[in-house]
């Protein structure tokens, strides 16, 4: 992919959901080729790991076991990189304890779902994966078997997925499993990035901290792909996916909850909080749904655990996949 090019869109927030196009590093053409007063989160770490057995005896994916809790969700009007959807700033209950993903769903866990049920993708189905220039565009015959401008290996995070795809996992390993798995929603997605911590992000709140946490826009991707553009100034050693768990965890166990692909959850988006965050939206709708935690390629301002983007359900890219939430 020597020739890939990248190109920066304004940072100017759209009407209606704030998309991932914004302030970030985006695909061009070329790619064809500590704890605060209130806040209750649970008493430990917690790093019980949950392991269910699908129908033929092997392993599903590695759950960390969560306690109820509350938490401060959103940013605070002076953080840096804040976005107007980032508020208002609120104590949010998780009423019940659930598990969450360890580590992001991966090529190899999705290939065996496809492989168990013939599944076929949205971005097979309706043209290819998405990428961007001046747009969101597909690329012809490109999807999570071959994402547009790089390769993966079976333990990366699985990209260029809906959430209608997602949520097909979901339901195929609740069958397997007899329990019930789902996407998270947006506010557990946020209780459990945060560990606990009340800074922009989980190791606090300098970005050029991330490399050692996370893999995002840094000095790797800008030596790759040069350009004036704001990268975290650090170097992370991947231009792109890395295999999930290679950064360190988060105080409650979590690997990759900032970079590496973002995040679909079940919840549908609304430009301020009044509720919907805590609740999954019916499957049925065909409403945009947020997903969170930044990327590979994204810059300091959205690699922070308040950071928020939002498509319809049929949306796929290379820097998009998933993890899981599953009822205790």
């Amino acid at each position: 992919m020597s020739d890939t090019a990248f190109c920066a869109a304004s940072n100017q927030d759209q009407a209606g959901p704030r998309v991932v196009a914004p302030m970030v590093l985006l695909m061009a053409v070329a790619l064809f080729g500590a704890k605060a007063a209130g806040v209750t989160p649970p008493a430990k770490a917690q790093t019980d790991v949950l392991i269910d057995r699908l129908a033929d005896g092997s392993t599903g994916p590695e759950m960390i076991a969560l306690a109820a809790g509350s938490f401060w969700m959103g940013s605070a009007r002076d953080e840096t990189g804040r976005a107007g959807d980032e508020g208002p700033r609120h104590q949010a209950k998780i009423a019940k304890p659930f598990a969450i993903s360890r580590y992001e769903v991966t090529v190899a866990q999705f290939r065996r779902f496809v492989e168990s049920t013939g599944y076929r993708t949205d971005a097979e189905l309706q043209g290819g994966c998405l990428y961007y220039a001046d747009g969101w565009v597909p690329a012809p015959g490109k999807d999570w078997r071959a994402p547009p401008g790089f390769d993966q290996k079976p333990d990366h995070p699985v990209v260029c997925v809906s959430f209608n795809d997602a949520l097909a996992y979901a339901r195929w390993l609740g069958q397997q499993t007899g329990r019930a798995y789902r996407l998270p929603t947006e506010a557990e997605w946020e209780y459990a990035a945060r560990g606990g911590s009340t800074a922009s992000r989980p190791w606090g709140d300098d970005p050029d901290d991330a490399c050692s946490l996370a893999n995002v826009a840094d000095r790797s991707l800008k030596q790759s792909h040069p350009g004036d553009w704001p990268e975290h100034d650090c170097s992370d050693r991947y231009v792109y996916t890395a295999p999930v768990g290679t950064f360190g965890a988060n105080a409650f166990g979590l690997h990759d909850v900032i970079g590496n692909v973002w995040e679909w959850t079940c919840s549908g988006y609304a430009d301020h909080y009044g509720g919907v965050e805590q609740q999954c939206a019916l499957e049925f709708q065909s409403i945009p749904r947020v997903f969170r935690g930044g990327s590979w390629y994204n810059f300091p301002p959205w690699a922070r655990s308040a950071a928020r983007s939002a498509f319809a359900p049929g949306f796929r890219a290379a820097i998009l996949g998933f993890r899981l939430a599953r009822e205790l």
